[in-house]
């Protein structure tokens, strides 16, 4: 592993492309990163669900999956390729799955077959030699809401730490950004 200066995750971009463009603009602006990390959940949501995907795929980005890219990969693959690591409490709703079907229908395969491979989590060294990990929600789950609200009790975030050995645990999903130190681990 290559160790990293400057890092961007760009998560929840859910088919909005003005506001995916002005990310762009903004981390050109702030160039040069070493590593860009995409964080789930590109297409779901917006009106340009493909060319979202098409914008960061063309990219040297890493990429993890969320839980929206899940939902429309079992959308699209008929169940063949279910959605992973949920429970009942949240899955989508009626509305939600319409919205999900109308991006399947606009999607190609190729974009579905990107999203069915992402994976679950992404780690890259930073200079001092700290595993960042990158998740769109928690290092088991892309649904799980991870400490939400983000002042939860430390006991919820301690054992993602173990579990995955980082250092600095980023993550997308609750769509506000944060930044919480827990000893020598910071959270985000």
């Amino acid at each position: 592993m290559t160790a990293v200066t400057r890092v961007a995750f760009v998560s929840d971009i859910h088919g909005n492309l003005p506001a995916l463009e002005a990310v762009l603009e903004e981390l050109a602006r702030r160039e040069p990163f070493d590593r860009v990390v995409g964080g789930g959940d590109y297409a779901t949501g917006g009106l340009f669900p493909k060319e979202c995907i098409d914008r960061v795929r063309d990219r040297d980005w890493d990429f993890v999956r969320g839980n929206a890219d899940e939902w429309l990969v079992e959308i699209a693959t008929e169940g063949e390729i279910p959605a992973q690591g949920w429970v009942p409490e949240v899955a989508p709703d009626e509305k939600s799955k319409e919205v999900m079907r109308w991006n399947v229908e606009y999607l190609d395969p190729d974009s579905v077959s990107f999203l069915a491979g992402l994976p679950i989590e992404c780690s890259v060294s930073g200079p001092s030699g700290q595993k960042l990990v990158f998740v769109h929600a928690t290092p088991d789950s892309t649904h799980t809401h991870l400490g939400y609200p983000p002042d939860a009790s430390e006991d919820i975030f301690l054992p993602m730490f173990e579990q995955t050995g980082a250092d600095v645990l980023l993550h997308g999903h609750i769509h506000h950004a944060y930044v919480r130190t827990i000893g020598e681990l910071t959270l985000g």
